[in-house]
């Protein structure tokens, strides 16, 4: 490009991939598991993408992990979901890699590094690393480039007991790609670099950074005292993370709407990335400066004490609890007139698990035990949410809530919509949704309920149990 800066794309290899030809019949089965054959083209289009993944597309690597590591254990919804992860990369072809041009008296590197703790079906962690060459204004928090050179999304080999065991073990691969990248670059280009002492030729070269978002793990290798965790093999790793850090690197956090690594450890929207890889520039600030504004935001989004029969209410229920919710005890619904179709209110499920059954919503949500629920319908959610549930889920709801309008199906959809379109809770959340739990409704409107202790009347209350008009189910 005229100002010497490299662009490396690979959108038009990326557009001519071909999507895996699945017929009615067989979308109509995504239980059933696939063919030899099938599984065949399904190595095919990983393999494929996967060349892109490696070279220009970090944003499409948690993805494309998710569907490798099922290829031999695939059903039909395994090549649909597939064929899904093309489009989205074949949609955001234009995205590629900036190699900007630096002095290279005042070239440094950054690495972010990232996890995410059990956050698959399998309850298996993930670790995501991004190693960037940039300038020493990203250390002074200015806006600075940042050409990503090295990245990193695969599982953790090895089982994290934590958050923090995940995050330590991810950020000390973290160091150590950005340890042998900052080696490299000093044996070409520094001419008194020892790479058989490369901690002391380190301090020959720009103070490098890394880059965390979790605040346990900043304070653990930024204070001066000996960490100690529960877990030793945790302990060993921010022990590694403090060595690597004295070797002229500097140990920075940000919150997590700013980890450049994220993405990478999870499916999850990467529009930070793709931003990111687009400007080729970023910028880090103060860390008491971003602690004190995100102290200020929970606080000005804090809950306002909602309650409900005198307890702290949340929006978290119990799955098993809130499927026995039903709307027999409301005489009242019960008697609505009839419509020009002849329906009644009452529809013709037992209970709440029944029509989540016929929806096939509990296969969906089989492995989770606490899911939230969204009262009246009003929600926000993304693209990549929507297209989660299984096939014909969404074309079952859309028959059952035509029967007619104000009917009961639409109160069983408004319990389930923030489970089907929100990310699913990790093990460890819905551990510390149930420690905080002093009480689980069981026989109200709001059945299910996880209730926390009881709470000043001077608070909110949830509205009445027993509203006379039932809400709309469209």
């Amino acid at each position: 490009m005229p100002d010497f800066t490299i662009r490396a794309s690979q959108g038009e290899y990326i557009r001519q991939i071909p999507q895996l030809d699945i017929g009615r019949t067989r979308r109509q089965q995504p239980e059933s598991p696939v063919t030899e054959e099938e599984r065949s083209k399904l190595r095919g289009l990983v393999g494929s993408l996967q060349y892109a993944v490696t070279h220009t597309r970090p944003d499409m690597a948690a993805k494309l992990g998710e569907i490798q590591s099922q290829i031999t254990t695939a059903s039909v919804q395994t090549l649909l979901t597939a064929n899904r992860v093309l489009r989205e990369a074949q949609e955001f072809d234009q995205v590629c890699v900036h190699y900007l041009p630096i002095p290279v008296h005042e070239i440094t590197f950054v690495s972010f590094g990232d996890a995410s703790f059990a956050s698959s079906k399998t309850h298996h962690s993930h670790q995501g690393v991004v190693v960037c060459a940039t300038d020493s204004r990203l250390g002074q928090n200015q806006e600075a480039p940042l050409s990503p050179l090295a990245w990193v999304s695969k599982k953790i080999p090895r089982v994290v007991r934590s958050t923090l065991s995940a995050e330590a073990y991810a950020m000390s691969k973290s160091v150590d790609t950005l340890g042998w990248l900052r080696a490299l670059w000093g044996v070409v280009h520094v001419a008194s670099f020892d790479w058989r002492r490369p901690e002391e030729s380190y301090k020959l070269m720009n103070t490098a950074l890394v880059v965390t978002d979790c605040k346990s793990l900043y304070d653990l290798v930024t204070r001066l005292a000996m960490p100690a965790c529960e877990d030793h093999r945790t302990t060993l790793e921010v022990l590694l993370i403090k060595q690597r850090c004295s070797e002229n690197a500097q140990f920075r956090w940000i919150p997590t709407t700013l980890q450049v690594a994220d993405s990478l450890t999870k499916n999850m929207d990467p529009s930070l990335l793709r931003a990111i890889l687009a400007q080729g520039g970023f910028r880090l600030f103060d860390t008491s400066e971003s602690l004190a504004k995100d102290a200020q935001r929970r606080k000005a989004i804090e809950p306002k004490g909602r309650r409900y029969d005198g307890r702290q209410a949340g929006m978290y229920h119990l799955k098993e609890a809130m499927g026995h919710f039903t709307l027999k005890q409301y005489a009242g619904h019960s008697h609505k007139p009839q419509s020009r179709e002849g329906q009644t209110f009452r529809s013709g499920y037992a209970s709440m698990v029944s029509w989540m059954e016929a929806m096939d919503i509990s296969s969906f949500l089989e492995n989770q035990t606490v899911v939230p629920v969204c009262y009246g319908g009003v929600f926000l959610t993304t693209y990549s949410q929507i297209a989660n549930p299984p096939p014909g889920v969404w074309k079952r709801l859309e028959e059952s809530l035509s029967r007619d309008d104000n009917i009961e199906e639409g109160h069983y959809a408004e319990r389930s919509w923030a489970a089907l379109l929100s990310m699913p809770l990790t093990l460890q959340q819905e551990l510390d949704a149930l420690r905080r739990a002093h009480l689980v409704e069981d026989k109200s409107w709001f059945r299910g309920m996880i209730l926390g202790p009881l709470i000043e009347r001077t608070t909110a209350p949830l509205p009445a149990a027993k509203p006379s008009v039932a809400p709309s189910a469209t």
